[in-house]
């Protein structure tokens, strides 16, 4: 073979790696493409997924929320039906001081009597 031969089998082969190599990564980026796609995919059903699952979850606290409101509500008129009978038993200990006081007036006044 002559160098001329030698230099277009070079040049021939060369050309020929370029374009394999060139082929190769066009068919790589279009797989790359089609998974990167499929992978979009499936991730915005997931996130969507997700996010169904945090409406859900949101719904259920406010449901939660709201118990707790109804049961803050019944303490409330548990805690003013508590300060009633406070009050009313107030009332009572008072007037049962007053007749302690009345009694222990009314026993001095019987004893001071049959002393003299």
């Amino acid at each position: 073979m002559t160098e001329p031969q030698v230099w277009i089998l070079m040049g021939v082969f060369s050309t020929t790696i370029f374009a394999v190599i060139g082929v190769q990564t066009a068919a790589i980026m279009r797989v790359v493409r089609v998974e990167v796609g499929s992978l979009r995919t499936e991730m915005a059903l997931r996130f969507e997924n997700v996010d169904r699952r945090f409406a859900e979850v949101d719904r259920r606290f406010e449901q939660v929320d709201q118990r707790f409101e109804q049961v803050d509500q019944r303490f409330e008129q548990v805690d003013r039906r508590f300060e009633q009978v406070d009050r009313r038993f107030d009332a009572m200990s008072m007037k049962i001081d007053g007749l302690d006081r009345d009694v222990r007036y009314l026993m001095r006044r019987e004893i001071d009597d049959t002393d003299s």
